[in-house]
């Protein structure tokens, strides 16, 4: 029985290193490309301003319950 890993590889088959450039249809895939597949995003809105307008409308929407609820129990 042989084994499959045993036998020499092609040259010819082996890409070299060196041939792995930004016109290489693998470039894409390699360490050199790097790894800035997601573009930055840009924040049209603040975080603050969106966890302040969340909590806004939460206290809104709670209040006026509790309040209904204490008023007519």
């Amino acid at each position: 029985m042989t084994n499959e890993w045993d036998e020499e590889v092609d040259e010819e088959l082996v890409e070299d290193e060196d041939d792995l450039g930004p016109g290489s249809a693998d470039f894409d895939l390699s360490e050199e490309h790097g790894y800035t597949w997601e573009p930055a995003r840009i924040e049209v809105i603040p975080r603050w301003l969106v966890v302040s307008l969340s909590l806004v409308l939460v206290a809104a929407l709670i209040i006026p319950s509790i309040y209904i609820v204490l008023r007519f129990s």
